[in-house]
């Protein structure tokens, strides 16, 4: 019974911060997107799908986060979230403004993303620069992209935590 009660904490501790709405303060950190064979990079766009850093208030940014194995082997990464990437912005303040998950109902089961030897998939979410209905201020922001926390070998046998390394995150204006 005591162990029943363990995992059923842990369990809704998992989808309370899984889930989160995004009003919690997150300290984004900065990494190399590289992990194992897998390497990543974040690319913010602008609505003419062009890399960008500057923004016009209303303007919808797309934020793009490209995945590479670098290796002949087939390798899985675990999502950290629902999706297979969570993009999360920070305001000035470090302050969580918007999250892709928001919204989303996760079912706690882990749902393998696997690269085959030398692919490289790209991961996107849009934000129309709304936070709590309404659309954010002109100012700095960060973005934050999440892939996974971890990778896993062809046979399932060795694991590799990744869950700092392949965050990656990148700052921007809105003007």
């Amino acid at each position: 019974m005591r162990v029943a009660r363990i995992l059923l904490s842990m369990a809704i501790a998992a989808c309370i911060f899984g889930c989160n709405d995004g009003d919690y303060v997150v300290e984004p950190t900065n990494s190399t997107g590289a992990c194992g064979p897998l390497r990543s990079q974040l690319t913010i766009q602008d609505r003419m799908s062009q890399p960008s850093s500057v923004f016009s208030v209303g303007e919808p940014i797309r934020f793009s986060l490209s995945i590479a194995n670098n290796s002949p082997e087939i390798v899985r990464l675990a999502p950290a979230a629902c999706a297979p990437v969570r993009y999360e912005v920070f305001d000035f303040a470090k302050r969580s403004v918007w999250d892709s998950e928001s919204g989303r109902v996760c079912i706690a089961m882990v749902v393998l993303v696997v690269f085959q030897p030398y692919e490289q998939r790209t991961f996107d979410a849009t934000w129309d620069q709304v936070a709590t209905g309404v659309v954010e201020p002109p100012g700095a922001y960060t973005a934050h992209a999440n892939a996974g926390n971890f990778i896993l070998d062809a046979n399932l046998a060795t694991q590799l935590d990744c869950k700092n390394t392949l965050n990656t995150s990148a700052p921007f204006r809105i003007q």
